[in-house]
């Protein structure tokens, strides 16, 4: 998803040095061919965009088409991602063109493409993912329009963390592999844009993404290691409390509900919120009580009883209800829900 707010970049020869942009400190932006005129939109795109910058010769798939391209870029320590759709279109990249050998992990969020590289073709859609080299000659197929999300690696920081980097190429991902379903829970990290203005935080996102596409592509024994207590723990934390968030409402959510769903242990789960200060069952408590608080603080919320509310929240028990959200927020819900209507009237 393009996150909101990004700065569309109208990309021309002035702004381009040694196939990088000189964007001062900018760790997003986002290309587009909206950038371009009507006119020479395919051109143009192709010329400063796909020749310039990517080294790559594109082109729609049929004649008369225009390129129609939106992708947001973000920039991490060693990790560049672009994330966004592109139209049915060939590039192909020739080896005598690149300036550099990085590794390119592309995952297929929806569509239907190809990549071939002559000794190897293979095809992806909704779902996978598949690894190629920018030093390669290949050919890129897109037949359908498609959303990607391409992560681009320095090899030899990737392939330090891989088995076989070779036999990883031009290979479809199934969508069903588990490592590859921990790392589509935590790309939402990228959308956090509080969480990456912090340069700590950047780093260790740029980590964790070594970490969780290594164990998707075949990690060494060591990189397997290191990924459990590094970025599989944390791919796997988020993912829990997106469980419990999408499941708030359900009265029975348990630990043992979760941990079923996600295939681990109970006593992982409390471990992973023990790390973080705080317990499974506190946790469920306040996203309960912060859902409670937030209807009652939308108007049209107030004809309902705050005791439909709070069991539609996931509370059993009125007078536990009441006590903890007291407790937390220093007043009752009927007083959170008479300031409301004052400052709605107000």
């Amino acid at each position: 998803m393009i996150a909101a707010g990004t700065v569309i970049l109208t990309i021309r020869r002035d702004v381009v040095r040694e196939g990088s942009l000189t964007a001062g400190d900018t760790t997003s932006f986002r290309i587009s061919t909206t950038a371009f005129s009507d006119q020479d939109r395919t051109e143009a795109f192709r010329e400063t965009w796909g020749r310039t910058m990517l080294h790559l010769e594109m082109e729609p798939l049929t004649k008369g088409e225009q390129i129609d391209a939106d992708m947001a870029m973000r920039m991490f320590p060693t990790v560049r991602i672009a994330d966004g759709h592109v139209s049915r279109m060939r590039c192909r990249h020739l080896a005598r063109l690149a300036d550099n050998d990085d590794l390119i992990f592309t995952l297929v969020r929806s569509g239907a493409v190809t990549w071939n590289r002559g000794d190897r073709e293979v095809s992806a859609s909704t779902g996978e993912a598949v690894l190629t080299a920018s030093g390669e000659t290949a050919t890129y197929v897109g037949h359908t329009p498609a959303q990607l999300l391409n992560f681009r690696f320095n090899r030899q920081k990737l392939s330090a963390r891989l088995s076989h980097t070779e036999d990883a190429l031009v290979r479809a991902v199934p969508k069903d592999n588990q490592a590859l379903r921990l790392l589509k829970n935590y790309i939402g990290v990228l959308n956090d844009e509080q969480t990456l203005a912090m340069p700590s935080l950047r780093l260790a996102v740029d980590d964790h993404l070594h970490d969780l596409i290594a164990l998707v592509l075949g990690a060494t024994r060591d990189a397997r290691e290191l990924a459990k207590g590094r970025g599989v723990r944390f791919a796997r934390f988020r993912a829990v409390k997106a469980d419990i968030a999408a499941n708030i409402t359900h009265r029975d959510l348990s630990v043992d509900a979760v941990a079923a769903r996600h295939g681990i242990s109970p006593r992982y789960i409390r471990a992973l919120f023990m790390d973080a200060g705080t317990t499974f069952t506190d946790f469920v408590l306040h996203q309960r009580l912060a859902r409670v608080h937030r209807l009652l603080m939308e108007p049209h919320a107030h004809p309902r009883a705050i005791s439909a509310i709070a069991y539609d929240s996931g509370f059993g028990d009125l007078s536990y209800f009441n006590h903890a959200f007291r407790r937390r927020y220093g007043a009752t819900p009927s007083d959170i829900r008479a300031a409301a209507r004052q400052d709605y009237r107000g």
